[in-house]
This record gives structure tokens, sequence and C-alpha cells, in this order.
């Protein structure tokens, strides 16, 4: 990873900060009944469409290069960015439900996140071929959207939640959103493969690679983020307890 690259996490920073800012005040003053996560993404592109409007010209083509994700290489994304994304959910997941449901999860994971694919770019490919005076291919369109289609279907578990649900229904929920980040980043690594071949930028698309960037994605970050938030899990019982040991011991009455 590049020292520039570390610019473009200034953004998720701010936008974390913001987004812990904007969840308690909803918390105190609920905006329309919005879930708080598409609160957070509305003023998110309220704020990004403002800043292209207004901003001058060269200082917006230099935020954008500069901070914007689309300056960092896909690899990058994949292993910083995966693990944290995968933290919650595992966190929160049930293990013995999550493997008793797993195939029933991985299908719906990879149906819903493909119909979500699909749907999106069959409305947004016409738009933006009218937009762009370049060429815009359909591969373009699908790069564009897979993280996009990926947030889509999180924002079902942040609702659940919010509301809710009945608990099989978000360990399902959570299941589907434990592998939904791992299948998008995969799928966005094989689509700038096809988009590198189509513009000559490459001879031809590594297989062995793409496979092993599936394995990593789907299974093996998956497993270190589940013993991660485990592990966080344990520490967090041992305290509390320590915290009881302390109570009955100044208390023992």
């Amino acid at each position: 990873m590049s020292s520039s690259e570390f610019d473009a996490f200034v953004f998720p920073v701010l936008a974390l900060m913001v987004g812990l800012i904007l969840d308690e005040v909803n918390k105190r003053i609920s905006f329309l009944g919005i879930p708080d996560s598409v609160l957070q993404f509305l003023i998110a592109m309220c704020a990004s469409i403002t800043m292209s409007k207004f901003l001058p010209a060269d200082v917006a083509v230099d935020l954008a290069d500069r901070y914007s994700w689309t300056s960092m290489d896909p690899q990058t994304l994949m292993m910083v960015m995966l693990p944290p994304l995968l933290f919650e959910p595992s966190f929160k997941i049930n293990s013995h439900m999550f493997f008793a449901k797993l195939r029933l999860i991985v299908c719906l994971t990879v149906v819903v996140y493909f119909i979500t694919l699909f749907v999106a770019t069959a409305f947004m490919l016409p738009m933006l071929v009218q937009t762009q005076r370049c060429k815009f291919s359909s591969v373009r369109c699908f790069s564009a959207l897979c993280r996009l289609s990926s947030w889509m279907n999180c924002q079902g578990r942040e609702c659940s939640e919010q509301y809710g649900a009945p608990h099989r229904l978000r360990i399902l929920i959570e299941g589907e959103s434990l592998l939904n980040d791992g299948l998008a980043l995969t799928t966005y690594r094989v689509l700038v493969d096809i988009l590198e071949v189509e513009m000559d930028i490459s001879d031809k698309i590594n297989i062995p690679q793409q496979f092993f960037s599936l394995f990593m994605n789907v299974v093996a970050s998956p497993l270190f983020g589940a013993i991660g938030a485990r592990i966080v899990a344990w520490i967090i019982s041992k305290l509390q307890e320590n915290k009881k040991r302390q109570v009955f011991f100044m208390n023992p009455q």
C-alpha cells in the first residue's frame, strides 16, 4: 500500500465521526422514522452532491483524485476494509444457528446480492450512457454498482435491528451480511480484471488468483472476523465477571 492511498481513509474517518453524532441525535429526535443508516447515507450523498456542485472545478477534481476510493487499488480495499466490515456481524451472530442454516444463508446471499446488482445496473446503465460523453460499458456500470449493491443489502440488517425483528430472522440477515461484503469485493475484483482486458490494459484474467481471492474474501475473512469477535466477547465477559467480583467484595451482604 502506498502512502498516498492512506489519504482515501480521511473521508471514511470523518464520515464515521459524523455518523456517530447523527446516531446519537437520531436516538433523541427521530427524523420521520428513517433508519439511522439510511439517514446517514442520504446526508453523505447530499454532502457529496453539494461539494461537487459548489466547489471550484479544480478543487473538486483534486479532492476526487486524492481522497476518493477510485485512487485505491482493489486489493487494498480487500485487505484493509473487509475485516472491519465483517467484525460487527461476527460479533452479534449466533454461531450454532448460523452453521445450521449455512446453506440457506449462502443461497440467500448469492441470490439477493446479484439480483440487487442486476436491478441497480438495469436502472443506472441508461442514465449513465446518456450523461457520459464517452462510452460507458455494462462492465463499468457493474463495477461502479457492485459495492453500492452490497450496501443496499446491509441496510436490511440495520433496519431489522432498529425495529426489533424476530431473532431467527435477524440471524439469517446477520449471516447474509457476514458473507455479502466478501462476495461484493470478489465481484468487484473480477469486474476490474474484465474491464482491464476490455481496455487492453492486461492480456488475460488470472483465474487462479480470482479463486484465491474468492476463498480469502468469502471463507477466510469471515473466519478471521468471527475469531476476532469471539476473542473480544471473551474479554468483555471476563471484564464483566471482574466487575461483579468487585461489587461482591465491596458489598458482601
